[in-house]
């Protein structure tokens, strides 16, 4: 590996340290590679590390994959310890079931991975490159961004860059000591997880289910399957709800788990495998700043999770790929500034605006109990809605709210 060149104090000086080794920095690191430029991947944990999350990689990740190398998407094929999921289960608020398929019986159009097993994936791939230096265990406490450069304040000592990327979570440090993105609870969920084993009645689909309680509502209780015969369970709500409504949501997940009469029976021999783990989920119903002089924030850190599903893989690894290109083209003008780096977010946000309102749409929707069954109900009597459905939310990133209006039209005539 050639050593970066030196500054006056005779540190090394990367043209780029990202921050957070997670599925965005990661595919940062890995689309920088092999670029001639000096890059350090910072990350507080050592790899393998448990990360708290519902699993659920979309496809939107296997396609962030292929983009990014169809050797690394083989290379994923071979993991064993996922599981492939063709379906979505949906439980309305008044107990109305209605599963949607995805493709046939042999597409696999996603998957529950552990994040451990996935996130090393990631990491792993980027130590394969060879020419990114990995700091692991490497907590930042400051970051100093000055006209002529960045210096990072490490447990490990500071470490010198022309720029900074950060892909450090939803409670970013980059992001607190820079832009300072707030957290706004009307645009922010707060979730549990807690891994199970011996729960029953998962369909041949492998279908990853979201039950919507009246009282969490918008938010919902979820149930994976997962490759080892065990189950990723957990709930999510807005955190406005929690805080307004003084909800307990450990306390809802239990009683849900025990009580409810669509689920008291699965779970009767069912064993928790963990404590409860929470996090919170910094949704992307709101356009925000995602980047300044010499800093770029991605995923998590940059607010970019899905409003209504929680999922924020795939968008996490889109930014790292789009701040790889912006940051390139910057280099290459010689120009880090607030302006030049402006063009990630108008990209960013190009890609994925459409699907994060159709989201925040649903999420809306969803408050409304009665309508929500009600839609549920027209979808579950009509094997052709079923699919249409299906098919246009495969669509939704590419169509966004275009596509709502005749979607929500033909639910409700039921055809």
């Amino acid at each position: 590996m050639s050593r970066p060149e030196k500054t006056d104090g005779a540190r090394p000086l990367y043209d780029l340290v990202i921050v957070g080794a997670g599925p965005g920095g990661c595919s940062c690191a890995y689309m920088l590679s092999g670029q001639g430029l000096k890059v350090a991947l910072v990350d507080r944990s050592t790899f393998p590390r448990d990360k708290t999350c519902g699993d659920a990689l979309s496809f939107d990740v296997l396609n962030q994959l292929g983009w990014m190398s169809p050797d690394l998407a083989e290379r994923f094929e071979s993991i064993a310890e996922k599981l492939p999921s063709t379906g979505l289960m949906v439980i309305s608020p008044g107990g109305v079931e209605v599963t949607l398929r995805f493709g046939g019986n042999d597409v696999r159009v996603g998957y529950t991975c552990r994040r451990e097993v996935f996130d090393n994936f990631m990491f792993e791939a980027v130590r394969d490159k060879g020419d990114i230096d990995l700091f692991e265990d490497c907590n930042v406490l400051n970051v100093d961004v000055r006209a002529d450069g960045v210096t990072l304040a490490t447990s490990q000592g500071p470490i010198d860059a022309k720029v900074v990327v950060g892909a450090d979570g939803a409670q970013s440090v980059i992001n607190r000591k820079t832009l300072g993105i707030p957290v706004e609870r009307d645009h922010h969920s707060a979730g549990l997880r807690q891994y199970w084993e011996n729960v029953k009645g998962f369909d041949q689909y492998n279908s990853i289910e979201l039950i919507f309680l009246k009282e969490i509502l918008p938010g919902y209780l979820w149930i994976f399957p997962m490759a080892d015969g065990k189950a990723n369970v957990g709930i999510g709500m807005l955190s406005s709800e929690v805080s307004n409504r003084k909800v307990n949501l450990r306390e809802v997940m239990d009683r849900m788990i025990k009580e409810h009469p669509m689920l008291r029976d699965r779970f009767a021999e069912a064993r928790p495998l963990e404590t409860v783990k929470g996090h919170g989920l910094p949704l992307g119903s709101k356009k925000r700043k995602l980047s300044s002089d010499r800093v770029i924030l991605i995923g998590d850190a940059a607010s970019m999770i899905d409003p209504m599903s929680g999922e924020g893989v795939g968008n996490a690894m889109r930014c790292g790929r789009v701040a790889a290109s912006t940051l390139l083209k910057a280099m290459k003008e010689n120009n880090l500034s607030a302006a030049s780096l402006a063009r990630y977010d108008k990209e960013i946000y190009q890609r994925t605006w459409n699907e994060l309102r159709v989201s925040h749409a649903l999420q809306k929707v969803i408050n409304y109990p009665r309508f929500f069954d009600f839609c549920i109900k027209r979808i579950k009597q009509s094997q052709g809605l079923q699919a249409y459905v299906s098919s246009e939310l495969v669509k939704i990133h590419h169509t966004g709210l275009s596509a709502m209006p005749k979607m929500m039209w033909r639910v409700l005539r039921g055809k």
